[in-house]
């Protein structure tokens, strides 16, 4: 009956001999690494990029309660809801004529900001996307508090 101890040491590996079989294998080893990299290569080449343009916007405030704490006609969540609905997409789609781009809105942790954001692969055009979209916000907020 063998011990605890000697089937222990039965089931170590042994580096020497691993570096063997990788030194009588280093053909394949080459040759699979040197794949990887052109075909990640082709991929960095052939893959457009997608930039992040985005802008913080703040919704106005239209007061101050008895405490000296600002009071906003919309939420965070207003403005997130209203991005989400798309409702800017029939004035960008007469501009871009091609496929829109998804405009996202995120809400910054314990404040009332709201990162509004895209990815596009112009960072000139996406910039003007995300004004676009900015100033559509602003003509429409009054329709926004309306509807609240």
């Amino acid at each position: 009956m063998e011990t605890p101890q000697e089937q222990y040491y039965q089931d170590e590996i042994d580096l020497y001999q691993l570096f063997v079989v990788l030194a009588k294998r280093k053909k394949v080893v080459i040759v699979t690494c040197a794949l990887f990299t052109l075909i990640s290569l082709a991929a960095a080449f052939l893959i457009t990029p997608k930039y992040k343009i985005s802008t913080i916007v703040k919704p106005t405030i239209v007061g101050f309660n008895k405490d000296g704490n600002p009071i906003s006609a919309l939420t965070p969540d207003d403005l997130k809801a209203w991005i989400s609905s798309k409702a800017y997409e029939p004035y960008l789609y007469g501009e871009l004529k091609d496929k829109l781009p998804k405009v996202e809105a995120s809400i910054s942790r314990k404040s009332n900001l709201v990162q509004i954001y895209i990815y596009y692969p112009d960072p000139k055009k996406g910039k003007q996307i995300v004004k676009k979209v900015v100033s559509l916000l602003k003509t429409n907020i009054s329709k926004i508090e309306h509807r609240n």
